[in-house]
């Protein structure tokens, strides 16, 4: 019989859970759902920011807005500053599955955002992909047999899912002890594993992915124009910032700071989240749109139409960064080359999404312009005039 296969969007099956847990909520408390905000990670590209905030719509849920994890922290965390004193703070969010940084500067509530950056694939599962690995190597110097191999499939998925979660319970021990054994029994039908690890072999296995979340903090650092001698505050989030050999390489980076974990690492960014939607209901509509503007170099352009392309990526060859969508403008007056100027503003709200406008700057009056479909958001930005 042939294999049937599903096809489904990112945001419906990230929905899907929250689905059942809201539902099963209404049954248990009968209460009224309230407004929520979607937390994502620092470095969300845009179509996964608009994803994440459809998965909310569909299911069913008010989506006041998308709030990053880290400024979430930060958030909490500002609401035990009395005083009205300046902090650079440095949020470190070590998660199960991506990592964040942020340098922010918070006073008297207010948090501006100064640098950000990550990586979406670090985090504690990779951690424990690394002791599973170790233990299947040692079970095969030690036996001859290749754990990952010789059965059928869902066999040894199932065996090496059992381990990896051994694993994990085990890495959580090592935050307490100098070594742990991980023993799974039954691997093969005659066979258990059992493999004894020290905090030190657990270090040199995942130095390298450590090493990198180091990187992205200074990266940060010459992004936001601020050295170690200017954080005022290094917060802690995430369950994996338990790990010691973290927090030394964080203390080696910040020499002379306390690291921040007076709140609990893994409620923390709950905390920030729980009190944006009073914070929304307290101010007047749209107050908490915050927009960077960015004006594009002018167009000398002798044309009565110009296509501009829209890229998101840090690299400076456009064609190698994910283009959002392009803008067909028209109605260009024709003139001698110079004369016409085209202004395009990029507005980004507080969610991290793109609205863009064109406008064309000319002394013969007012001019319409046309933005084209965006592509990675399925949805049309609305005609605008310019003048």
């Amino acid at each position: 019989m042939p294999k049937k296969r599903f096809h489904s969007s990112f945001h419906s099956l990230k929905s899907t859970p929250k689905i059942q847990f809201y539902s099963d909520f209404e049954i248990s408390f009968t209460n009224i759902l309230p407004d929520s905000f979607f937390l994502q990670s620092n470095i969300f590209s845009d179509s996964q920011k608009q994803a994440t905030k459809d998965a909310g719509e569909v299911a069913g849920l008010n989506v006041l807005g998308i709030l990053n994890e880290p400024t979430a922290a930060a958030i909490a965390y500002s609401l035990s500053y009395t005083d009205e004193l300046k902090r650079n703070v440095v949020i470190y969010d070590l998660g199960g599955g991506t990592f964040d940084v942020s340098i922010l500067a918070i006073q008297k509530g207010e948090i501006e955002v100064k640098a950000v950056g990550g990586n979406n694939h670090l985090g504690g599962q990779d951690f424990d992909n690394a002791m599973l690995d170790h233990c299947l190597k040692e079970f095969q110097l030690k036996h001859g047999i290749d754990l990952r191999t010789g059965d059928r499939d869902t066999i040894i998925q199932g065996r090496l899912r059992r381990i990896r979660h051994i694993c994990e319970k085990e890495k959580i021990g090592l935050s307490e002890t100098s070594s742990v054994t991980v023993i799974a029994e039954a691997v093969t039908p005659d066979k258990n594993l059992s493999v004894a690890i020290t905090q030190d072999q657990f270090n040199e296995m995942n130095n390298a992915s450590f090493l990198v979340t180091i990187d992205v903090v200074k990266k940060a650092l010459a992004e936001a124009h601020l050295t170690p001698d200017d954080i005022d505050d290094v917060v802690l989030v995430g369950g994996s910032i338990r790990i010691p050999k973290v927090q030394q390489m964080l203390q080696d980076c910040f020499p002379g700071k306390t690291l921040n974990m007076k709140l609990n690492p893994d409620e923390v960014v709950a905390r920030g989240q729980q009190f944006m939607p009073r914070c929304k209901a307290a101010h007047k509509p749209g107050s908490w749109d915050i927009f960077h503007f960015l004006m594009l170099p002018h167009f000398h352009l002798e044309l009565k139409q110009v296509t501009i392309k829209v890229f998101e990526g840090e690299d400076k060859v456009a064609t190698e960064n994910n283009l959002l969508g392009t803008f067909s403008l028209t109605g260009i007056p024709p003139g001698p080359v110079g004369r016409e100027k085209i202004d395009v503003t990029i507005d980004v709200n507080k969610e991290g999404i793109l609205n863009v406008t064109a406008k064309i700057i000319s002394t013969g009056g007012n001019k319409e312009s046309v933005v084209d479909q965006m592509q990675d958001r399925n949805a049309s930005l609305p005609k605008t005039k310019s003048s």
